[in-house]
């Protein structure tokens, strides 16, 4: 409900944020503001002026002007937020993440015959 009401999701932190956050805003079709430097997942997510925009940290200059020109640029915050959420559907679709881990644990398993099965 949080997410659906905000018009841009900004996460100006050098911290490592959730991934799980910027996917979550992806998936609403909101643009998204962070900062360069975080984590590897962040940039994987966030590409500048096309899912959002990415502001060098701990600059409020930066960040207050990346906020204003999506407020005022709404066609532009529009346009970012529908290539974030079809980069969200492409990418991290969550049927395709749970064949992938399927099939992760079947490599590790089969080798030590401890698959879940053999465990029953």
């Amino acid at each position: 409900e949080i997410i659906a009401a905000i018009d841009i999701s900004v996460l100006p932190t050098d911290d490592s944020v959730g991934g799980t956050v910027i996917l979550e805003a992806m998936a609403m079709a909101k643009p998204i503001i962070v900062t360069e430097g975080q984590s590897r997942g962040v940039r994987e997510f966030v590409d500048n002026n096309e899912t959002g925009i990415i502001i060098p940290p701990k600059n409020p200059g930066f960040l207050a002007d990346a906020i204003i020109s999506l407020i005022k640029n709404k066609r532009v915050a529009r346009r970012m937020g529908q290539n974030g959420r079809k980069k969200a559907e492409k990418r991290f679709d969550f049927n395709d993440h749970v064949k992938k881990v399927e099939r992760l644990y079947l490599e590790v398993c089969r080798p030590n015959k401890l698959c879940f099965e053999n465990a029953l």
